[in-house]
């Protein structure tokens, strides 16, 4: 075995219990000296230093981190601290949701933990001039055209079902009356009745009419799916055409009820506002034909 060669490495020390290794940067401990894994290379065992790194903490012109505490790297950025740079210097520890342009922690939480309260919304006030009898006491198959309105809004995802009445005292299963005492001046008044009482916990509502027997509990789900996908007004189209039911949320309920008059709904907003409506077209899956007359209910029971 090669004796070893007394000699100095690059940085400086004592090289005098090392022996020749193939590449000069690289010394291994001499015979009967403390000896390394077999075949393991040691930066301490004589490589040279790190051109950019000199050896000691006042060559590098800091602290010595891998012996100091705590607070000798308070200076290093980390989850309370300034980000160093990147992105403007934003503290993403104490930052809130808008300084970062997304939702925080708590606001995706309650997201998922509690979903979208969809209140369906029934008008059922009319007196029924032309059909001779209040429509919402009509039966189709042994079963009401209110109650099968109900059931229409709930199987379609509503939360809970609110039914305006006016002509006829009706009482619904699984649903709240709303009394509209002016049922008489027409249909924009049982809307802002029914607007009116709304629950607070209310995120959006689907308005129907108790005269459409064949709009679907499909056609509803569309709609609170579109919703869903962010769509702050959901129409049902037929043909290309907007028709009901609709879908709108909270912050337009105001708007929607300030401009309901005799018989216009939330038609006028609507037309002034085009640019918030998202079509959900339900042709396969609904019809908006209303039962106006006798003549229209016989038809109706002899498809």
């Amino acid at each position: 075995m090669a004796a070893p060669i007394p000699r100095r490495d690059r940085g400086g020390r004592a090289d005098r219990h090392r022996r020749p290794h193939p590449r000069p940067e690289v010394r291994r401990p001499a015979a009967g000296t403390r000896a390394a894994h077999a075949g393991r290379v040691r930066r301490g065992y004589g490589l040279a230093s790190h051109p950019r790194r000199p050896d000691g903490a006042a060559a590098r012109g800091g602290p010595d981190r891998r012996r100091a505490g705590a607070a000798a790297v308070a200076d290093r950025p980390g989850p309370r601290r300034a980000d160093a740079g990147g992105d403007g210097r934003v503290d993403r520890g104490g930052a809130g949701a808008d300084a970062l342009g997304r939702l925080g922690t708590s606001a995706r939480h309650d997201q998922r933990a509690h979903p979208p309260v969809i209140i369906g919304l029934l008008l059922a006030a009319g007196g029924g001039r032309r059909m001779g009898r209040p429509k919402a006491l009509i039966e189709i198959g042994g079963e009401r055209l209110v109650d099968r309105g109900v059931r229409t809004l709930a199987d379609g995802g509503c939360t809970k079902v609110l039914v305006v009445t006016g002509a006829a005292d009706v009482g619904v299963p699984g649903a709240e009356i709303v009394r509209n005492d002016a049922w008489e001046t027409g249909m924009g008044s049982s809307l802002k009745v029914g607007l009116a009482a709304l629950p607070d916990e209310c995120d959006a509502v689907v308005v129907a009419l108790v005269d459409q027997p064949d709009v679907t509990a499909e056609a509803v789900r569309r709609l609170v799916t579109a919703h869903a996908n962010g769509a702050e007004i959901a129409v049902a189209t037929y043909d290309g055409k907007p028709r009901n039911p609709v879908l709108f949320t909270r912050r337009h309920v105001a708007e929607i009820a300030a401009q309901a008059h005799g018989d216009r709904g939330a038609r006028a907003f609507l037309r002034t506002r085009p640019d918030l409506v998202t079509p959900v077209p339900c042709d396969d899956v609904a019809s908006p034909a209303d039962l106006d007359t006798p003549a229209d209910l016989a038809a109706y029971r002899d498809r």
